[in-house]
């Protein structure tokens, strides 16, 4: 109510699968109950709210590109609470809700995120595996909020899509980092995601982009 923002960008999340799993009421108290405030908020001073959702609503159609109209399947906590987050946010009508992929450098050591560990495998020479069956249309955090600052001015409302254009699986995608740096993949190996015995995962994400190009004018 003081800041009174033009707009607002809820970027808070626990991502962490595993979290999700062991405290269901935390994941619901951080990534899906505020939202419900936030969308008030917005209501009654008339401004713009931007929710930042998840792609892990897919799953068994590989590489497969979804548009924002596709039936989702809800197989976790983490995946159910950013749904509910979706309708909360959603009772707003002045409301961008955007399905995408981040990845990026967080720069905290003890949290490193996906890009960071892979680099930090591949300098150390670490034995890993790559997931041959684990899809994603990944796009850098730096490239989404300038994406996202393009789109403020145009006020689209509704579920968008704003990702890489292209799927790749995570071997793809670890593969081709390691040739951009320079590093050695020998003491990787090919594995699928489905060996991974923690969490059910959606492993289908790759997302359909179109409407969102037609809405800033660029792929």
């Amino acid at each position: 109510d003081q800041v009174d923002p033009f707009v607002t960008i809820n970027t808070v999340a626990v991502t962490n699968l595993n979290d999700c799993e062991k405290n269901v009421e935390n994941a619901y108290l951080i990534n899906a109950r505020p939202v419900a405030f936030l969308a008030e908020l917005c209501r009654k001073n008339g401004r713009y709210l931007i929710q930042i959702s998840t792609d892990h609503y897919y799953t068994g159609d590989r590489s497969t590109k979804h548009k924002e109209t596709d039936a989702v399947r809800l197989v976790n906590e983490y995946a159910r609470t950013k749904f509910i987050a979706e309708q909360f946010a959603l009772t707003y009508e002045n409301t961008l809700v955007v399905r995408t992929n981040i990845v990026g450098f967080r720069g905290i050591p003890s949290q490193p995120t996906f890009i960071e560990s892979m680099i930090s495998n591949l300098q150390t020479e670490k034995d890993i595996t790559l997931f041959n069956d684990y899809y994603t249309s990944s796009i850098a955090a730096s490239q989404l909020s300038a994406i996202l600052l393009d789109l403020i001015p145009k006020r689209p409302t509704g579920i968008f899509n704003i990702a890489g254009r292209e799927v790749s699986s995570k071997e793809q995608f670890v593969k081709c980092l390691a040739k951009t740096f320079g590093y050695s993949v020998q003491h990787a190996q090919s594995g699928s995601v489905k060996e991974n015995k923690d969490v059910l995962r959606a492993e289908s994400l790759g997302l359909d982009v179109t409407k969102a190009e037609k809405i800033i004018g660029y792929k």
